[in-house]
């Protein structure tokens, strides 16, 4: 028996096969995105420490203006970020989060930092939150930090080297 005779056949039904997966549009799949992981508290954050209750209130207070500057296509500020304060069975750390967006009175965003403890809230994780979780926000402008409410109070509290090692690792203007 020839080759051909073999081959031909395969042919035929390779392209049989091409041809009825051409003539057919696939739909694209709809991804199903997870519901945000809620941390709402029914109590604001606070700490046994006034003056960081107070910048963490500021942080809470201007939060509109923040958000409506991260939704500001003209706007010069870049790195938009938020932390908050989030609770579940496993413990309490303050997350930085990103994307925010506000709705029926809670706020979403997504998972920035690198949890230590809330190891089930990887980078990408949606958030929900309200407002009493909010610890502070920042974001950058003309090389400089706009916010950083309650670092701005810690920032206050370093030793000079301590300072000097921040500046390291965030290099902007804070004062």
């Amino acid at each position: 028996m020839r080759l051909w005779h073999r081959v031909l056949p395969i042919f035929a039904g390779l392209a049989i096969l091409a041809g009825s997966g051409c003539s057919k549009k696939e739909e694209p799949e709809e991804v199903v995105k997870p519901p945000a992981i809620d941390v709402t508290q029914a109590q604001p954050f606070q700490l046994p420490d006034a003056e960081l209750n107070a910048a963490m209130q500021s942080a809470r207070e201007t939060l509109p203006g923040f958000i409506a500057e991260s939704m500001d296509n003209n706007s010069a500020g870049t790195a938009f970020i938020v932390k908050v304060h989030a609770v579940t069975a496993k413990g309490a750390e303050d997350l930085w989060l990103s994307s925010m967006a506000q709705e029926d009175g809670h706020y979403t965003a997504v998972v920035e930092s690198d949890p230590q403890v809330l190891t089930d809230f990887v980078i990408g994780t949606e958030v929900r939150f309200s407002l009493g979780d909010v610890v502070e926000w920042h974001y950058f402008k003309d090389d400089k930090v706009i916010g950083a409410q309650v670092t701005r109070v810690l920032r206050k509290r370093m030793t000079p080297e301590q300072r000097k090692e921040h500046d390291v690792v965030y290099p902007f203007p804070f004062e």
